[in-house]
């Protein structure tokens, strides 16, 4: 029996009587997988998430009952809120409705 290593498996490699090699892969029990390094949100977006953010604890409202409102799930709030979701323009323009402000958007 011979023993391969291929980082995150390990290759076992046993030989019968008439030479027939069976190549079985098992996981190697000692591999950790890297962890990849969270994604920087740019500052400008921050800003503009952290605005809409602001205004909704402004009017007491939880993740969840602005879901509601939205028609979405609480998750999909809590992935704006931590900018890892891209909204649409019209997810943006409902979010201000909900919370009585204006979205205004200015090209320069």
């Amino acid at each position: 029996m011979e023993l391969n290593t291929v980082d995150e498996f390990i290759i076992i490699t046993t030989g019968g009587p008439k030479k027939v090699y069976r190549h079985k892969k098992v996981r190697n029990p000692h591999y950790i997988k890297p962890k990849p390094e969270p994604m920087a949100v740019p500052e400008k977006r921050q800003l503009v998430i952290g605005g809409f953010r602001n205004a909704r604890l402004q009017k007491r409202m939880t993740q969840k009952q602005l879901a509601d409102k939205l028609k979405t799930y609480q998750s999909v709030v809590s992935k704006f809120e931590a900018g890892k979701f891209n909204p649409s323009l019209d997810f943006l323009e409902r979010y201000a409705d909900i919370l009585d402000r204006k979205l205004n958007i200015t090209l320069k």
